[in-house]
């Protein structure tokens, strides 16, 4: 007997899906059990047809289908009807144009500013007397006590005082003690925010020299913002030093100023924001060790320890690795074993799961590369592949260190050839970085070759080592190294 249309296997049944399945697939479950409170309200959605569609396609989702049988869902809704694709796709339209309300609305609700706003909208152009005392109230209120504005409370403060100097109908009551100055200096505070940001942005990622961005401006923008106590307006003061701080490098007053604004308003700064202007400050204190003011690492390593116990660099729930990776290996430069090790143990669940296991051995070899403990950095990492190509890199830089360390000579010289095999293989590699570690692979084959008896030798390899004109990879090491002979 032949299988029937419901019997035939999952293989062979042609699954479809559309632009509201897949969204609906997205969402989270608490935004699912919001969508369905939204659509059962009759305010927003009379169809029950509408709603039985969400209902059955919200099913194949928690089912973790990958899409629908498009009669299979006709058939849940409108039982004993025969198929009708335009009818069935003129419901799934509707159906998203409700989804998309939905989501206009939730993030709506987010911000009280606009509810309020909109409400004086309301009461102006229906000249609703007795609410207007209160909507005042209700606004004077968003902002009372606030550490910190954001630049968007600038804007929603200034759209506010324009509808008050409409609702108060000052252009008639002459009488009235004129807002216009609010106005304008909400106004002020929200551009200037807003346009030293994008000209951070700019400076933060060469948008200036590659799209020709227009500065001809930020004299006049400066100005501007000097005339303002910074001190009262953290925000602009954070966008005002971070510009300074970028575009002035050799003048490290805006940097201080920069770091101790940071500290104080970090934990009320958007995230997204606050990482911004941390990693302004981390670029900055980077650039300023590589110009060789070594003070600066500890500078590095103290705004490191505040972004991330002020949960700055903790996004949903996870630290980036290569931020858990800078920060151990910054602990370590500054002779930091113990509390890398301490950090590592502590804090290697915040890493994302996939890569988790790898970055502990990585890192937990690099603690044992400083203390010298040379058997447990091979233990950590000698069989271990990353996905990273410079992680891979490095940690293979730590089994030639070790293997060097513990006299393994024969195991080394293995490992020497197969690491320029593999380094030569990278062909997306730049050739600068890539001689960096063919030099330290031939560096590493004289050492093994020198006598202890052989000054000239020894001077010969120094002086080369120290005026590599490429970039040699652990070059203070390989310098350690010849002044033991």
């Amino acid at each position: 007997m032949l299988p029937t249309q419901d019997e035939k296997t999952p293989s062979r049944i042609q699954l479809k899906s559309n632009r509201l399945f897949q969204v609906l697939s997205m969402f989270s479950a608490q935004d699912r059990k919001r969508l369905d409170k939204f659509l059962q309200s009759p305010f927003f959605n009379q169809s029950k047809t509408l709603t039985k569609l969400f209902e059955v396609l919200i099913d194949l989702v928690e089912k973790e289908k990958t899409g629908f049988v498009k009669e299979k869902v006709w058939s849940k809704i409108f039982p004993g009807k025969p198929y009708n694709d335009t009818n069935f796709r003129k419901a799934c339209s509707d159906l998203m144009e409700l989804v998309e309300q939905f989501m206009s609305i939730e993030n709506y609700l987010l911000h009280d500013e606009n509810a309020n706003l909109d409400r004086i909208d309301f009461i102006l152009k229906r000249n609703i007397q007795p609410l207007i005392k209160g909507v005042i109230n209700d606004q004077a209120k968003l902002y009372l006590d606030r550490n910190y504005w954001r630049f968007s409370d600038y804007y929603y403060a200034y759209a506010f005082e324009k509808k008050y100097h409409s609702l108060m109908n000052f252009d008639v009551k002459i009488d009235q003690n004129l807002n216009i100055d609010k106005i304008s200096s909400n106004l002020d505070l929200f551009y200037l925010t807003e346009k030293l940001k994008l000209l951070n942005n700019a400076l933060t990622n060469n948008i200036i020299i590659t799209k020709g961005f227009d500065m001809n401006d930020v004299d006049a923008i400066l100005k501007l913002c000097e005339k303002y106590n910074l001190d009262e307006h953290p925000e602009l003061a954070i966008n005002y030093y971070t510009y300074q701080t970028i575009s002035n490098g050799d003048n490290v007053e805006f940097y201080y100023k920069l770091k101790a604004i940071l500290e104080k308003y970090a934990v009320y700064i958007p995230q997204e924001e606050s990482i911004n202007f941390f990693d302004a400050t981390l670029n900055y204190s980077i650039s300023r060790v590589n110009k060789g003011d070594k003070s600066f690492l500890q500078e590095y390593f103290d705004l490191f320890e505040v972004g991330i116990s002020q949960g700055v660099f903790i996004v949903n729930g996870e630290l980036a690795s290569r931020r858990f990776n800078n920060i151990v290996i910054a602990g370590l430069r500054l002779g930091k074993m113990d509390w890398a090790q301490q950090f590592v143990n502590e804090n290697i669940h915040l890493l994302p799961a996939d890569t988790r296991n790898n970055m502990y051995k990585f890192n937990m070899a690099r603690v044992s590369l400083y203390k010298k403990d040379f058997n447990n950095v091979l233990n950590h990492v000698r069989d271990v592949e990353y996905d990273d190509l410079y992680i891979n890199l490095i940690s293979k830089v730590m089994i030639v260190i070790a293997y060097y360390e513990l006299d393994e000579y024969e195991a080394l010289d293995t490992f020497l050839e197969t690491y320029r095999t593999f380094i030569n293989r990278q062909k997306d590699l730049p050739d600068g970085i890539k001689n960096g570690y063919i030099n330290l692979l031939g560096y590493v084959r004289r050492l093994m070759r020198l006598k202890s008896g052989d000054q000239n030798a020894i001077q010969k390899l120094k002086e080369d080592i120290a005026n590599a004109t490429a970039s040699t990879v652990n070059q203070e090491w390989l310098l350690e190294k010849v002044a033991e002979f």
